[in-house]
């Protein structure tokens, strides 16, 4: 079920337009 949450999380970073990969220093 974990699966879902990262595709949540993924699509935000999307549409904040920051990559998730990246922390923000």
């Amino acid at each position: 079920m974990e699966g879902s949450l990262i595709i949540g999380l993924r699509t935000l970073s999307i549409v904040s337009g920051s990559p998730f990969v990246q922390p923000t220093s």
